[in-house]
């Protein structure tokens, strides 16, 4: 089987490179490369399956005329996803795409204000296929499989640091003022949560999100660039709600999904589903941090042996 996986985020890039990685021990009989976007993360280890999109007007045909029995799209509502989509649907090749986490899931295949789906869609739960199909995705296309990436998060010996971590997100970016309280509102419960505690704060840093802007009233906040291997020296992790909560959760730290004045839906999966405490004002941000860690092993089990379920479904559907 020839298989062409199209990924633009880094999400998307993490999850089936823990795909790949079990072919590379368990399926070599499988014949993939990847096209990226214009963001490369270096996660992928085979450099020679991996190339930018330069395809043009035919991107199915390569220098050799290799040609896919399947496409695997990323959901991030980008143009060369559309145009692979698109292309593999006018050349009667399967598609499949995937949801690496809880949200957004109508907005992920949403092109020019159209909604394009491919055949099948993977997702971490029955949970997930619930919440999609509220946003009007069709439940018979989806097929829960886990979450890879997640698997392959060990848990981290116990932090004895007071260190904290605040990660940033877009939130008035994609919701403005909808949700109640915005990336702002956070850092600044944040601050006066330290200034109430401060033994509770040994050291504050701050992990701007890529698309954020400058980051004001810094104080005596550190700024650094979040990577899962900082998880080793931190104990508590405070944000709204983001991907690498998630793999702090898995690691076993103590994270905390603060909202201060939060209207409406709650954004966090982690929180929304009950495996994470969320937080309100200063007040609950202190209480929150003096409770211990909650377990990740409901999580994790959940997860477990992803890459092989993803694999025999490949093998094993009839795609349309």
């Amino acid at each position: 089987m020839k298989i062409l996986f199209i990924l633009v985020e880094l999400a998307a890039q993490q999850y089936w490179c823990a795909v790949t990685d079990y072919w590379h021990k368990q399926h070599r009989e499988i014949d993939w490369r990847v096209k990226l976007g214009e963001s490369k993360f270096d996660v992928f280890n085979d450099h020679d399956r991996i190339s930018l999109d330069h395809s043009g007007q035919k991107p199915f045909y390569d220098d050799d005329n290799w040609m896919p029995d399947l496409v695997v799209v990323s959901g991030g509502g980008y143009p060369l996803e559309e145009k692979y989509l698109t292309a593999a649907k006018a050349n009667g090749i399967p598609t499949i795409s995937s949801f690496d986490t809880w949200y957004g899931y109508r907005q992920r295949f949403t092109f020019r204000g159209i909604l394009m789906l491919p055949d099948r869609l993977m997702v971490i739960d029955k949970r997930m296929i619930d919440e999609a199909t509220k946003e009007g995705l069709p439940a018979d296309i989806m097929v829960p499989v886990g979450q890879p990436a997640w698997e392959t998060i060990g848990k981290l010996p116990p932090s004895k640091s007071n260190k904290v971590l605040f990660l940033d997100a877009p939130v008035t970016r994609d919701y403005g003022q909808s949700l109640g309280y915005t990336e702002t509102d956070a850092w600044t419960t944040v601050r006066a949560a330290r200034h109430k505690e401060p033994a509770l704060f040994k050291a504050l840093l701050v992990s701007p999100h890529p698309a954020g802007k400058a980051w004001p009233n810094i104080e005596n906040a550190t700024i650094m660039r979040y990577t899962p291997k900082c998880l080793q020296e931190i104990n508590t992790v405070i944000g709204m709600f983001s991907a690498p909560m998630v793999h702090a959760f898995l690691a076993g730290r103590r994270v905390i999904s603060l909202q201060p004045n939060a209207t409406g839906i709650d954004m966090c999966p982690l929180s929304r589903h009950g495996y994470i405490q969320r937080g309100y004002s200063a007040e609950d941000l202190l209480k929150r941090m003096t409770d211990p860690p909650t377990s990740p092993k409901t999580l994790s089990d959940a997860v477990a042996n992803s890459a092989r379920t993803i694999t025999q479904f490949i093998q094993q559907t009839n795609f349309p």
